[in-house]
């Protein structure tokens, strides 16, 4: 539907690719590793968030991908499921936010925060560095579950202050939610290293 919502950003979390650990008897390299950021702000450029940054960017880090945001709604029961206390970032997400889900944002959604606009584009798409992190199995029931995020593209940069309440003009159409559950049905395989 059509219209205006305000969403808080809980969190702002960055972090640069590091060793992860071995999948297959390979080493994993990712910027999955995100923590909350001290400051009070942090600037946001075409090439995303300050500070932070991804490892392989074939796949991750595009220009629809700069900024990946995670609701807070969903962290009571992945705690629950992964039996173990979670952290804002824990998932890789830039913004930890509250008061919308996959089912209320939809690609082409603009976020303006100050004087940065965000532009919604896609839903994420788990993959085995997931499992790396948060235990074999966790890619799965992202799929499973549809509690995926979101990313967003950079349309304008500046400085995004913690704890925003930021206007987000929703577009009509396919939520990320429904995207999510569209492409579930059409692949049921966890992306795996090329």
């Amino acid at each position: 539907m059509a219209g205006l919502h305000q969403v808080e950003i809980v969190s702002v979390n960055v972090g640069l690719p590091t060793l992860l650990g071995q999948y297959h008897g390979k080493d994993v390299i990712s910027g999955i590793h995100k923590r909350p950021i001290t400051d009070l702000a942090v600037r946001v450029t075409a090439d995303g968030l300050e500070g932070d940054g991804q490892a392989d960017l074939r796949v991750h880090g595009d220009k629809l991908k700069k900024v990946y945001a995670y609701p807070s709604e969903h962290y009571l029961e992945w705690a629950n499921v992964l039996d173990r206390q979670l952290h804002p970032g824990i998932f890789g997400e830039n913004f930890t936010v509250k008061g919308i889900t996959e089912a209320d944002v939809n690609p082409g959604d603009r976020w303006t925060i100050g004087g940065v606009i965000l532009e919604v584009t896609k839903p994420r798409t788990p993959c085995y560095k997931l499992d790396v992190h948060l235990g074999p199995g966790t890619a799965k029931l992202m799929q499973q579950n549809g509690r995926c995020g979101w990313y967003l593209r950079v349309v304008r940069g500046g400085i995004v202050s913690l704890g925003s309440n930021v206007p987000v003009i929703i577009t009509r159409g396919l939520s990320i939610a429904e995207l999510f559950a569209e492409k579930r049905r059409t692949s049921h395989e966890v992306p795996g290293p090329s």
